[in-house]
């Protein structure tokens, strides 16, 4: 085994080079008069471990809440998101100011075993938001905030299919009272794209060829003996039926 700065590579007689841990790192930098900056570092490991880990420093005399990203997008058509939150304070906060953060957020995605194969070689995005007295706001603003991320910072083409989200903070977004496109809570649009949202994906997702309007999505439940169809398939391990909805949107290909 070998450490490098972007990772680490072994070797074995049977299976030759191999990738053990891919390592990437950026610095996040702040426009001219913001006393905000740092730096964020996603480690990704071939077992399915991952670290999220970085730091911010206010400098300034203003205090400040943030939200840092890192995004790593494959040319496979599948992305990794996650998301840390914090506060720093500036000299307005007193004499002994907090003016660093510090987060080292560590877990295991099955996922991340599933595609290493490209996940190795994907691209790195950091992206941040931040506001000052600590208001970048509540669960609906973050929401439509993720979703503009996802629209500008994530390499979403023709193949992109589905956007996992991985870490604590971003399990939480379809719990906001957000009414998306059609009347559909979940379904979100920014940006020329839609995206339909779950505690742990999101699938841009269309009408036909178009993206999804309020006056083209039409939904409606699930009938009775659609849901008895479908049991046959699924064996009994369906939702409820008041659970499922039934749309004209189309993704992952068609």
């Amino acid at each position: 085994m070998q450490d490098f700065q972007n990772g680490t590579i072994g070797w074995t007689l049977i299976r030759g080079p191999f990738v053990e841990v891919v390592r990437m790192h950026r610095r996040i930098i702040t426009p001219s008069g913001v006393a905000l900056g740092g730096w964020a570092e996603l480690e990704l490991r071939q077992d399915g471990h991952y670290t999220f880990r970085g730091h911010l420093h206010d400098s300034g005399f203003l205090d400040y809440q943030f939200q840092v990203r890192a995004s790593i997008a494959t040319n496979a058509g599948m992305a990794l998101v996650v998301q840390k939150s914090g506060t720093v304070e500036g000299t307005e906060s007193g004499l002994s100011p907090r003016r660093d953060f510090d987060w080292d957020e560590r877990d295991h995605s099955k996922l991340i075993q599933l595609e290493w194969p490209t996940l190795q070689f994907g691209t790195l995005q950091i992206a941040k938001a931040y506001e000052y007295s600590g208001v970048v706001g509540g669960l609906e603003s973050v929401v439509k905030d993720v979703v503009e991320f996802l629209v500008v910072n994530v390499a979403l083409g023709p193949q992109a299919a589905i956007i996992h989200f991985i870490g604590k903070e971003l399990g939480a977004i379809t719990k906001a009272n957000v009414v998306g496109v059609g009347g559909i809570p979940a379904l979100l649009a920014t940006a020329g794209a839609s995206f339909l949202l779950s505690p742990t994906l999101a699938i841009p997702v269309f009408v036909g060829t178009l993206a999804a309007t309020n006056a083209l999505v039409k939904h409606r439940p699930m009938s009775v003996e659609e849901y008895a169809f479908a049991n046959l398939v699924f064996k009994g391990t369906l939702p409820p039926r008041e659970r499922i909805i039934l749309t004209n949107l189309t993704g992952l290909g068609g």
